[in-house]
């Protein structure tokens, strides 16, 4: 029995794309036709809330949960999510739980082959995924062979996974820099992947880049009409400028990155995704690329304010229709700077920050008292919860809109 998600046959390709990207389909097994016109996807729930606060939710729970995720998401109508029998693609199993070639079906059964039962009970089997790259979470008391271990069972288990790194501590410094240690395959961080039908390469030891936000930057690219001009504050790598730059008609999309790594990697995914006609990328700090303007008059710079020596004629205001502001752990801190960047005639925040459930409103609050400092009306939308970053904290992102002036 495989659990399997049921979408109408004119709705299952973008199904189809979204669980590729999040690695919820379970390519070993067939596309199964179902009743009236449906099709049945099979999916790998155990990839399914890694390293949040659903990973170890039962895969009753777990399907429940994607399903609400996809009628979100891909706006198709979920008929069921079951466990039903499909069609294994490769050659049958020689024995129970192993899949063909010798393939172990999980980490865990991978384990057992090498570990006693107390020794793989002190390991996490959860991994992130970025392209061929697998992050393990190892406490720093496991010793060593466990952890050489651990690795061996990722690579064998998933035969396209070709380097096990593990975490050490947590994201730090104003990149959010992760640091790893080498634990199994090829020693090195360089890694390309895939997401919302563009190609992203990346140093993950260098650059931060996060594969949970994939559907959310797609929904934020559906958001952009055409010929807007938009603006992405700490686009890092490129992932928001090169996803809406396919997948919307915008007229041009401008990122700003100060990691001089991070924005060399988004201008050579700009170029290997052919998106030079519409993306560019501007390297430095968002606040000395689009200075804050001083709140009594929008059209001149606090530093123009402050020294009236400095040339009135600098190029560093813009029109941008949208504005995307994915630093979460910022909340609203580059307010000031954004607000001024909206064109007269209105436009849209994205502004992303964490929050439990209890206090997620806050922002919906202190958003239009900030913008009326700065002569702008805005309206927040209604918090959209778009992933986690420990128990009950989650990450939200608010649509606001900019009234024109």
């Amino acid at each position: 029995m495989v659990w399997a998600v049921e979408i109408r046959k004119s709705e299952a390709e973008p199904v189809r794309k979204v669980l590729l990207d999040k690695q919820y389909l379970d390519k070993d097994y067939a596309v199964k036709a179902g009743e009236e016109g449906s099709l049945w996807l099979p999916l790998n729930l155990d990839m399914y809330g890694l390293g949040g606060a659903h990973e170890h939710s039962t895969h009753s729970e777990k399907a429940e949960l994607l399903r609400v995720e996809l009628d979100t998401q891909c706006q198709a109508a979920v008929m069921a999510i079951s466990d039903i029998d499909m069609r294994y693609k490769k050659k049958k199993a020689t024995q129970e739980g192993v899949k063909a070639q010798g393939t172990p079906a999980s980490v865990e059964l991978a384990l057992a082959e090498i570990l006693t039962a107390d020794e793989c009970g002190q390991l996490k089997t959860a991994i992130d995924v970025i392209g061929d790259i697998a992050v393990v979470e190892v406490d720093d008391e496991t010793p060593a062979r466990l952890r050489t271990a651990l690795g061996d069972a990722v690579l064998k288990a998933n035969p396209r996974i070709k380097v096990v790194l593990k975490k050490d501590g947590g994201h730090s410094g104003a990149f959010r820099i992760q640091k790893y240690s080498h634990v199994a395959g090829d020693n090195r961080t360089l890694t390309t992947c895939s997401e919302n039908s563009i190609r992203l390469t990346l140093d993950v030891a260098t650059t931060y880049y996060s594969p949970r936000s994939s559907a959310e930057r797609k929904r934020v690219a559906a958001l952009v009409r055409a010929k807007e001009r938009v603006c992405v504050m700490f686009c890092g790598v490129g992932p928001y400028i090169c996803v809406i730059g396919r997948l919307s008609a915008c007229s041009s999309v401008v990122g700003v990155e100060m990691n001089t790594v991070a924005a060399e990697f988004a201008n050579l995914n700009i170029k290997k995704n052919k998106l030079q006609k519409t993306c560019s990328v501007l390297v430095g700090d968002v606040r000395e690329v689009f200075p804050p303007v001083h709140k009594s008059n929008p059209l001149v710079s606090a530093d123009e304010v402050s020294d009236p020596d400095l040339p009135t004629n600098r190029n560093v205001h813009a029109n941008f229709d949208r504005i995307v502001m994915p630093m979460p752990h910022m909340g609203d801190s580059f307010l000031d700077v954004a607000l001024p960047l909206v064109s007269p005639v209105g436009g849209w925040l994205h502004v992303y920050y964490f929050s439990t459930d209890e206090e997620v409103n806050l922002f919906t609050e202190t958003i239009p008292r900030i913008s009326l400092e700065y002569g702008r009306q805005t309206i927040p939308e209604k918090p959209h919860r778009c992933g986690n970053l420990g128990p009950k904290i989650y990450r939200w992102c608010i649509d606001v809109r900019v009234l024109p002036i």
